[in-house]
This record gives structure tokens, C-alpha cells and sequence, in this order.
């Protein structure tokens, strides 16, 4: 917006324009061009339509830029020119301020983990004050609207995967913004569980378990471990551990017995998204018995 005021039987016409004219603005930190000054003026800019508390400059200049400052107040700001100490301005200018970025939001959490029965059909993206938006997904561009933006994540494979969002407003403010998320569907693998009583005899009820299993896209940590006397029987769960020292193998709860000899234990490990493993196996000898050697059993 310029404003041009001519004054009564003079020469020029002075006026101000904020940065060329633009529309928006970024930051407080403009520029005033003034122009049609007298060529010998004392002029101020303020942000008010008055020359009160005015620090007047002088130019001999009849065009010039001055750097200048606006309210710092989101929304229509306005800059006011006086010259030679008159109470009626020569001219005004306006420009919007606007030095928020949009907003994205996911409908996800960054670093959600996925298998294939719970992996979304869509996960949206969306974006608010934005008037120019592109999301990508794994480099790919994968929407474009400004506003919601449904990526679909059919056939993706098992991994990480990354999705970008690059909003920008009128203004120019920019929002470049990323998550990720893992879509997994393999059970852990390279499972085992052993104990140090294979071919030795023990008299702890819980002897202490060395468990082992590895999972290429969620990993184990925060995964979950099994432990029963049956293959198809009651488990105890417990968070995945490389040593495990809390089963009893003889507690009747988890299909174990008293009995002295050698019984199978069975493992079977769940990764953090949920996808279990097959069952592996692993023998405990027991004996409760005082003697050095048990009765009726043999290390052989």
C-alpha cells in the first residue's frame, strides 16, 4: 500500500514504501524507501500516525533507504513518514508480519515400530498454515497438500523408514520436519537357550539361563523372553535378558515337577513389535539329594 500526499503549492510529493512493496515480512527488521523529499528535509518514520517523541534526521537527499523497525506484533504493521516537523504525515505503508513456520503433525509417533498386522493403511500427515507443502516418503514424493495429506504404505519393505515434510507459508517461513518409523516382520532369530547343566548335575531350582536371539529391524531390547517345562504349556514372560536367573524348574505352574533327572526346558523369544520366535530347547540335570553322587542317575 502507498500512500502519496501532495502538498499545497509545493514542489514535491513525499512518500514510503516498506521492502519494495512486499506483502509480508519475516522478521521487524525493514527497510523504508523514501521517496519525492525535497532535497533538504528533516524527516521521521514511526510506527504511530504521530510526530510526537519524533527524532527528526535530515537528508539532502531526494531518494533514499532507511533501515527502520516495525512493531513486534504478528499481523498488519504500518509505518508512518513525517517531514520538516509538520503534524500531518506525508505517507504511510503496511506489511504483514509473519514470522511463524507451519506446522506438521504426524499420526504417528516418531520411531513407532510396526509388523504386519498392525502396520497403518495410511499415516497422515498434516500441515497448518502452510501454503505450499510436499511430503516424501523414503525420498519419494508422497503428497502435496496443504493441509491433510494421507501417505500410503503399501508394499513397503522391512526397515526404517523415513517420512519428510517441507511446508512453507506466504511469508516465506519454512518448516522442514522428519520421523521415522520400522515395519518389521520377522521373528527373532538365532534363538538359544542353555544352561551350565547339561551334562553336570544341579541343586538350584533356578539355575541360571543364557538366552540368546537377535532381531535385524526391532532388535531385542524391550522384547520379551519365554521360559516353560512344556513346549505348549504355561510360559513365564519376562523382558528379554542375555542371563535369566528366576525360573524354578520345578514350580507346577509353569509345567515343571520335583523330580530328580534331567528335564527339558523350552524358550521361545517375541521381538519388540510382537513377532515370536519357534521354540528351542535346552536340558537341566537336578538333584536335591545330599549324597556326592545321586542315586539311580548318571552324568553319562
Amino acid at each position: 500500500v502507498l500512500v502519496l500526499i501532495f502538498l499545497i503549492g509545493g514542489v514535491f510529493a513525499a512518500s514510503i514504501t516498506i521492502n519494495n512493496g512486499a506483502t509480508y515480512t519475516t522478521s521487524t527488521s525493514v527497510t523504508a524507501t523514501l521517496a519525492g523529499l525535497s532535497g533538504d528535509t528533516n524527516y521521521c518514520i514511526v510506527t504511530t500516525d504521530s510526530n510526537t517523541g519524533c527524532s527528526w534526521t535530515n537528508t539532502t537527499e531526494t531518494d533514499l533507504n532507511v533501515a527502520s523497525t516495525i512493531e513486534n506484533t504478528e499481523g498488519l504493521q504500518s509505518l508512518y513518514l513525517f517531514t520538516n516537523q509538520q503534524d500531518t504525515k506525508d505517507g504511510f505503508d503496511a506489511i504483514t508480519l509473519d514470522s511463524v513456520a507451519p506446522t506438521v503433525t504426524y499420526s504417528i509417533p516418531d520411531g513407532n515400530s510396526f509388523r504386519a498386522s498392525n502396520l497403518p493403511a495410511n499415516i497422515t500427515v498434516t500441515t497448518d498454515g502452510a501454503t505450499s507443502t510436499v511430503v516424501y516418503l523414503d525420498g519419494t514424493s508422497a503428497g502435496t497438500t496443504n493441509g491433510a495429506n494421507a501417505v500410503s504404505t503399501s508394499g513397503i519393505y522391512d526397515g526404517t523408514h523415513t517420512i519428510l515434510t517441507d511446508a512453507n507459508d506466504a511469508a516465506g517461513n519454512n518448516l522442514n520436519t522428519s520421523m521415522t518409523f520400522k515395519y518389521d516382520t520377522n521373528a527373532p532369530s538365532t534363538i538359544s537357550a542353555t544352561t551350565s547343566y547339561t551334562t553336570d548335575y544341579t541343586n538350584d531350582e533356578t539355575p541360571i539361563f543364557t538366552l540368546s536371539a537377535s532381531d535385524a529391524v526391532s532388535g531385542m531390547t524391550g522384547g520379551t523372553v519365554y521360559l516353560s517345562c512344556a513346549p505348549s504349556g504355561t510360559w513365564k514372560s519376562f523382558t528379554y535378558a542375555t542371563s535369566y536367573s528366576d525360573f524354578d524348574i520345578t514350580s507346577t505352574t509353569y509345567d515343571c515337577n520335583t523330580a530328580e533327572g534331567s528335564r527339558a526346558v523350552f524358550a521361545k523369544f517375541k521381538d519388540l513389535v510382537g513377532n515370536e520366535s519357534s521354540v528351542t530347547s535346552t536340558i537341566v540335570r537336578y538333584d536335591n539329594t545330599s549324597s556326592n553322587s545321586p542315586s539311580g542317575l548318571s552324568a553319562s
